[in-house]
């Protein structure tokens, strides 16, 4: 059992993961937002509509278009605008859970943090010139600390303090790759290898829990009103499939009214298929990473099913079906009838059988 953390270990934790915090969160759109999101706060906003409804809290247009506006450059060439709300929405979530899970920040961490972040400028004139180029006053500097701040925290305590690196798995690292590190085994060499072996786990289980935050809440792009009925897509990928079967996959959560209701139609369909050996189903559970169409208790999705989802619905809400990575539909069909969304089921898996 591991020994509870001093309060000196935990500061010492908690400036760790601010550091790393950056790297999860899609660097240049984050530093974008901690640098440019609040130089537009005293504008008169004048552009009407919503971009996003985060759990009830609006992104407005104003706001997306705005923040977009101040990004660099060379930022702007690898982020569209629909990336960028993405990450807004995922650093609002965050947010939102970080209080939901009663998570608070003292103005003496910020003011400890700010001292940190000034201690990088060579001058209190460099700091004041980099605000001043930024329209940024040090209040709303702090702010934005504060929620910096309150996400570490939260992904600390619901994830990263969980995280181990044995010492196996140190040295399997090590003596895969001896070669190209060409040094002994010292104190050094094994800190850089276990920081390395932690940035990856982290990259993995940060990807899941956003996933899992953005599946158990309710994100609209839009006002809610503008919600339309769903239909299936043809991606323009060629279908995917497993021992000669397209692969047909449907994602869930267990806190999903939707999924649950849609679910019977979907096992009917897809046993009727499995049964004669034309497609292979999975139905994944996002929150207990198990496939409910197994007897088993699997732990988690397999990376590679992970990045289709990511990959045909970056917004990571559910449900959400994948039929011969050919034909998407995220959400229900709109239609309050399971015989309806039986024969669309139908009619899209037949369609990745004949292609």
């Amino acid at each position: 059992m591991a020994n509870k953390k001093t309060p000196k270990s935990r500061k010492k934790s908690k400036k760790r993961f601010f550091r790393i915090v950056f790297v999860l969160l899609v660097i240049a759109v984050v530093l974008s937002l901690a640098y440019y999101g609040f130089q537009y706060t005293k504008n008169n906003i004048t552009s009407k509509g919503v971009a996003a409804t985060v759990n009830d809290d609006e992104i407005s247009i104003s706001e997306l278009n705005q923040k977009y506006s101040a990004l660099p450059e060379q930022y702007k060439s690898l982020i569209s605008e629909k990336m960028f709300l993405d990450q807004m929405i995922n650093v609002k979530l965050l947010l939102q859970e970080a209080e939901n899970e009663g998570i608070t920040i003292s103005d003496d961490e910020v003011d400890e943090q700010l001292a940190v972040t000034k201690s990088q400028f060579l001058t209190d004139e460099e700091f004041i010139a980099f605000l001043k180029e930024n329209k940024l006053n040090e209040e709303e500097f702090k702010s934005q600390i504060k929620d910096q701040l309150a996400i570490s925290e939260l992904l600390n305590k619901t994830m990263y303090s969980k995280i181990e690196v044995s010492e196996s798995e140190i040295g399997f690292f090590y003596e895969k790759n001896k070669e190209m590190i060409n040094a002994s085994l010292d104190k050094d060499i094994k800190a850089q290898i276990e920081s390395l072996l932690f940035k990856e786990e982290a990259d993995r289980v940060i990807d899941v829990y956003i996933s899992q935050l953005r599946s158990k809440s309710e994100i609209v792009y839009g006002k809610k009103e503008q919600l339309i009925v769903n239909e299936f897509k043809d991606t323009g990928s060629r279908i995917c499939k497993e021992e000669g079967r397209p692969i047909v996959l449907y994602f869930s959560t267990k806190k999903c009214d939707s999924c649950k209701w849609v679910e019977k139609a979907f096992n009917k369909v897809a046993d009727k298929y499995e049964s004669k050996g034309d497609i292979a189903a999975y139905q994944w559970e996002l929150d207990s990473g198990d496939n409910l169409r197994t007897k088993e208790k699997e732990n988690g999705l397999p990376l590679e099913t992970l990045n289709l989802f990511k990959k045909y619905n970056p917004e990571s809400t559910v449900p959400t079906f994948i039929f011969g990575c050919k034909y998407v539909r995220i959400g229900n069909s709109g239609s309050n009838s399971l015989d309806i969304e039986e024969d669309e089921f139908i009619k899209f898996i037949e369609k990745t059988i004949e292609e």
